[in-house]
């Protein structure tokens, strides 16, 4: 998102905010996945 120089910390922040928000329970999220060595999706759930 931000380039090879971002700051990761700042989008995990910024992704558990997002979580809190749209997840019913972020500790178990269904919506925006962490995908491990490429990032984050969004899903939509039925």
């Amino acid at each position: 998102l931000w380039g090879a120089n971002g700051d990761v910390q700042q989008l995990r922040v910024y992704i558990r905010q997002l979580r809190q928000k749209l997840e019913i329970n972020p500790e178990r999220p269904q919506h925006i996945i962490t995908e491990t060595g490429i990032g984050y999706r969004l899903t939509l759930v039925e």
